[in-house]
C-alpha cells in the first residue's frame, strides 16, 4: 500500500505475482516522470499462479513518459489480465484521479489495458477525475468516452475529441482552460478555470453547447481593486464606493467560455 509518493523517474516496472495487490491509498500519488518511451507500468505475468490487483484510490500522475497496467494481449502473451479495481463494468472508469499533464516534455500518457488497447472507457463515474494538461497528454481508453458522470478537466492546449457527443451528467463536471471539440450536452457543472477552476480561464467548446435543466456554471471573477479617499465626507465616499462598480475586469480577470457553436439555456439552470 502506498500512502506518500511512489515515484518513477525512468521506465521501471512494478511486478505483482501470485494474487498479490497494490493499493494507491487516498492519499498516495504515483508519479511518472521519464523521459523513456517505454512504460512505467504495474503487470503480472501469465506464468504464474494468481491473478494480480491494482487499485487506485488516489492519484497517477504523469509529468512525462508513460504510465501502463498492464493486461493480456499489452505484449503478446507475456502478461495476463490483472484486477484493475477502478474498472467498474461496462466501460466505466469508477475511481481514482488520473492526471496527464504534458506541460515540461510534451509527452504524458495513461493507458489502462484492462478497458481495451485503445479504447474502451464510455464513462467517468461519479467518483472518478481525470485531468489532461497540454496537447501531448493522452489517455489512450478515453478515445470512446460518451458520459461524464465524475469529473473531466482539459487545460492548456488540450484539445477534447470524443468520437461523438458528450453527455455530462447531473453528478458531473467538466472544466478547465483547454476546449471540448464535440457537441457537448450538461445535465451537471460546467467549472472554466485552471486548477479545476480555482485561478481564472477560458473554457472552449468547438461545437454546440446545452444545458440542460438544473444545469450550472461557475464563473470566477477577479475584478481589479480601487481605492477610497479615507478622509472623504460620508457622502462623497459613498459616491466613490458607487463608482468602483464601473471598473471593468478584463478576460484575465474573470472566467469565461468561448463557444463556436450554438449555446442552448435553460430557465432552470443556475
Amino acid at each position: 500500500m502506498n500512502n506518500g509518493v511512489l515515484r518513477f523517474d525512468d521506465n521501471g516496472d512494478f511486478q505483482l505475482e501470485g494474487g498479490v495487490g497494490f493499493t494507491n491509498a487516498s492519499a498516495g500519488i504515483i508519479q511518472v516522470s521519464s523521459s523513456d518511451s517505454d512504460p512505467a507500468q504495474f503487470f503480472s505475468f501469465t506464468n504464474t499462479t494468481g491473478s494480480a490487483t491494482f487499485d487506485n484510490q488516489g492519484t497517477v500522475r504523469v509529468l512525462s513518459g508513460y504510465f501502463r497496467v498492464s493486461a493480456d494481449g499489452t505484449n503478446g502473451t507475456q502478461f495476463e489480465d490483472m484486477t484493475l479495481v477502478q474498472d467498474g463494468g461496462s466501460g466505466e472508469l469508477s475511481g481514482g484521479t488520473w492526471i496527464a499533464d504534458s506541460t515540461a516534455t510534451g509527452t504524458a500518457r495513461i493507458d489502462l489495458d484492462n478497458f481495451g488497447t485503445t479504447s474502451g472507457i464510455t464513462t467517468i463515474g461519479p467518483s472518478a477525475v481525470v485531468e489532461l494538461t497540454g496537447s501531448g497528454a493522452t489517455f489512450d481508453q478515453l478515445s470512446s468516452l460518451a458520459t461524464v458522470h465524475g469529473g473531466l478537466y482539459v487545460n492548456g492546449t488540450q484539445d477534447f475529441t470524443p468520437p461523438g457527443f458528450l453527455n455530462v451528467g447531473s453528478t458531473g463536471t467538466i472544466g478547465g482552460d483547454g476546449s471540448f471539440a464535440s457537441t457537448t450536452t450538461v445535465s451537471g457543472s460546467v467549472l472554466p478555470g485552471t486548477t479545476r477552476g480555482d485561478d481564472i480561464g477560458i473554457l472552449g467548446f468547438g461545437a454546440n453547447l446545452s444545458f440542460n435543466p438544473v444545469s450550472s456554471v461557475t464563473l470566477g471573477i477577479m475584478a481589479p481593486t480601487g481605492t477610497v479617499n479615507g478622509s472623504l465626507d460620508s457622502m462623497a465616499m459613498a459616491t466613490a464606493i458607487l463608482g468602483l462598480g464601473d471598473l471593468d475586469p478584463t478576460t484575465s480577470m474573470h472566467d469565461a467560455l468561448n463557444i463556436n457553436g450554438t449555446v442552448t439555456l435553460n430557465s432552470t439552470m443556475s
